[in-house]
């Protein structure tokens, strides 16, 4: 039986775009989309400085798009504003039966298992997001 290739819609992470050029970013998702048997359907892209209103993201999972899930050039998107995970989002994100996925954090996440397989990493990138003034400030913002 031949397995469905999966549809992605990738996330550009706008606020880096002089650390990581957009088309850079676009060759890495590509990249990841083809190791995840999978391909990009549509682009779209957000500035984590508006990012933690994600309010084009929570739109698409109110709709039900017809995609597969998600790639992310990285977690910042899925930070509030007190620099903390948004394990609601995520959580909703999943229940609708969407993947996400995390570039550069190397996390994907099918379902509610993969979550809990991968909360380790996520405390520890938390953790370093809410003190960056103990380890000074990231070139990522």
């Amino acid at each position: 039986m031949k397995r469905k290739i999966k549809n992605y819609i990738t996330w550009l992470d706008l606020k880096i775009g002089s650390i990581v050029s957009q088309p850079m970013q676009r060759v890495l998702m590509e990249n990841f989309s083809k190791k995840i048997k999978g391909k990009i359907v549509f682009e779209l892209g957000e500035d984590t400085e508006l990012g933690h209103l994600q309010m084009n993201f929570k739109n698409i999972i109110e709709k039900k798009s017809d995609v597969d899930g998600f790639i992310f050039y990285r977690l910042e998107m899925f930070l509030d504003q007190k620099r903390r995970i948004n394990f609601n989002l995520i959580r909703e994100t999943l229940k609708k039966g969407y993947e996400i996925h995390f570039i550069r954090q190397e996390i994907s996440i099918r379902n509610m298992v993969d979550l809990k397989k991968n909360i380790k990493k996520f405390i520890i990138f938390e953790s370093i997001n809410k003190n960056k003034e103990l380890f000074g400030q990231s070139i990522y913002g």
